[in-house]
């Protein structure tokens, strides 16, 4: 889990609508218990949420506009976005919950609930 000063400066600077709801959701996947993949993910986000304003952009939504030639994400996500930076999409289970943080432009290089070594696509 990230340490505690990190998470109050990421708190502090984020805004707007649906921000409490789904910061906690970032902590919770930073939890030790959480897969490596997610963890690691959350760990990164919450470091760059604690230096650059953030908000949520788009509540949770299945499609949107896609972008650089690819194709929506046809995954429930939220849309997070950073100032100076890309948006992040929080890609939610079927219970709503976060189950992988995916950077906008950026192909997964990572998918959690596949075992280490096994290819992405």
């Amino acid at each position: 889990m990230a340490h505690h000063q990190v998470i109050d400066a990421a708190r502090k600077n984020g805004s707007g609508a649906g921000r409490d709801r789904w910061f906690e959701e970032i902590i919770g996947c930073s939890d030790r218990g959480r897969h490596f993949g997610v963890r690691r993910a959350a760990n990164d986000l919450l470091h760059l949420l604690a230096s650059s304003h953030w908000w949520i952009s788009s509540g949770p939504k299945i499609g949107g506009l896609g972008g650089g030639g690819r194709p929506p994400d046809m995954t429930m996500h939220v849309t997070l976005a950073i100032q100076g930076d890309r948006q992040y999409h929080l890609r939610l289970d079927a219970r709503g919950h976060v189950f992988e943080i995916v950077r906008g432009g950026d192909r997964s290089t990572s998918r959690p609930w596949l075992a280490p070594g096994q290819p992405v696509d």
